[in-house]
């Protein structure tokens, strides 16, 4: 896979190495190799590390290639949202994981990536639990993957509360930590780990004698289940939700059919960690 970053016109003559480090964020480790194998090329000539490169010039980095997934490559239907030399954004349906893991091997979104690229191994940038719906992120080498564990992404959500939500907008700021190590039950508690959510009322309605909210969630951090954890400790629990529920959202659930969480990873927005350019990456739940 080839990355291309042309010089801005703006910018000073530099040597080559700095440009990877700075601009690509290409470690020294990884020039090496790139040195050893002839992997760089200016304007289409294989060119020193310690070459002048000039506003205007092209440079072509192609990266050594990866070993084969390990799991199985197979196809299935996917929805992309946005794809370029570096990553992949697909619109993940609520029922699906997002990659294998022990218990199951094939059948992931993560295998079907996989499959769309012709058999390429991806990383998984951003993960949903699996009855969460929306916006996931892969990227298609480790040296993209590593890229952006650098940058802030902004994570938008919309979910379906049951309850009374006296602020209609707000943070709820408690940690979370899991019941113990063989559950993948949390709870809020004192020793768990820091969570931080935002949130905004976008409309209320009244369904079945309970009042139910559209609310827009902003995630400051990245807990496992954490919008779940966070509404269910508030009293306002997700409609839908099986495992972080309450009485009323049984009786809802059960009244519609529901088994999965009402929530969606609506958007995804980042600043492209080689271009710079602006990502807004929209899914189409909604």
């Amino acid at each position: 896979m080839n990355i291309h970053y042309t010089l801005p016109q703006q910018s000073e003559a530099k040597r080559l190495s700095v440009v990877l480090m700075k601009q690509l964020n290409i470690s020294n480790s990884m020039i090496k190799k790139l040195k050893a194998e002839s992997l760089v090329m200016v304007n289409g000539e294989a060119r020193y590390m310690n070459a002048v490169v000039s506003p205007g010039d092209e440079i072509t980095v192609r990266l050594p290639d990866e070993a084969p997934p390990e799991y199985p490559v197979e196809k299935g239907n996917l929805t992309v949202l946005y794809e370029d030399e570096l990553f992949i954004a697909v619109d993940k349906p609520a029922g699906i994981l997002v990659h294998p893991s022990r218990s199951r091997f094939s059948g992931t979104l993560t295998n079907f990536v996989s499959g769309y690229l012709d058999g390429m191994a991806v990383h998984v940038v951003t993960r949903l639990d699996r009855d969460t719906r929306g916006v996931t992120l892969f990227a298609k080498n480790s040296y993209a993957r590593a890229l952006m564990g650098q940058i802030e992404m902004e994570k938008i959500y919309s979910g379906i509360t049951c309850g009374e939500m006296k602020q209609r907008s707000g943070e709820i700021d408690l940690p979370i930590a899991r019941v113990d190590p063989a559950s993948m039950y949390r709870v809020v508690r004192e020793d768990g780990q820091n969570a931080v959510t935002e949130y905004k009322v976008v409309k209320s309605l009244w369904f079945l004698g309970e009042k139910l909210n559209v609310v827009q969630f902003r995630l400051r951090t990245g807990r496992t289940h954490q919008i779940r954890v966070h509404c269910q400790a508030m009293g306002w629990p997700l409609l839908g939700d099986p495992m972080y529920c309450s009485p009323e959202t049984q009786v809802l659930n059960e009244e519609l059919g529901l088994a999965e969480q009402e929530l969606t990873a609506k958007k995804l927005t980042f600043n492209h960690p080689v271009t710079g350019e602006k990502v807004d990456i929209l899914s189409n739940y909604c």
